[in-house]
């Protein structure tokens, strides 16, 4: 075995033994619908000759995962997240990234939403409690009273079963 081929076998993952390119250029550009520059020099392995690759600036084909057909929540989310002014102007298909960007924003938005009625509950019911306070409620006194009635209930069920018992 020669320092090359236990080279080759270590680099298995991004280059096989088949002598296999390190990157699948195409793939990639496929896949993020981002192209690369236009001269690409790539090694071919098996010689040690640099091809000059030309690829086009724009996205080879879709795979059929980037456009999606929106229903009627999603069009008031699209609307709601500032892309498009109208339902009626958006379209029937949409890129998935736009839809997920206008998700995401709709996500925020509904957070922030939450946390604002969260705060604002909050500084209701310290000023509620505060003026049960004034009046001179509180949760001790309010236990107190509920088990003074219960036990007043429970002498008068109490009572009623030793008069029963005595007639």
């Amino acid at each position: 075995m020669t320092l090359s081929h236990n080279l080759r076998v270590l680099r298995g993952l991004g280059q096989a033994v088949l002598n296999r390119p390190l990157y699948n250029f195409t793939a990639l550009t496929i896949r993020t619908g981002r192209s690369f520059s236009d001269d690409v020099k790539i090694k071919d392995p098996s010689t040690t000759v640099e091809k000059q690759t030309t690829y086009s600036s724009a996205p080879k084909k879709r795979l059929g995962l980037t456009d999606h057909k929106v229903n009627r929540l999603e069009k008031y989310l699209l609307v709601w997240g500032g892309k498009y002014k109208t339902v009626s102007e958006v379209p029937d298909l949409v890129s998935q990234d736009t839809l997920e960007r206008a998700r995401n924003k709709a996500r925020i938005k509904i957070n922030l939403m939450m946390c604002a009625a969260t705060l604002l509950g909050c500084i209701v019911m310290v000023y509620s409690g505060k003026r049960a306070r004034d009046r001179g409620e509180s949760v001790i006194r309010m236990n107190e009273d509920w088990h003074r009635k219960v036990n007043e209930e429970a002498a008068l069920a109490h009572e009623k079963i030793e008069n029963a018992k005595r007639m």
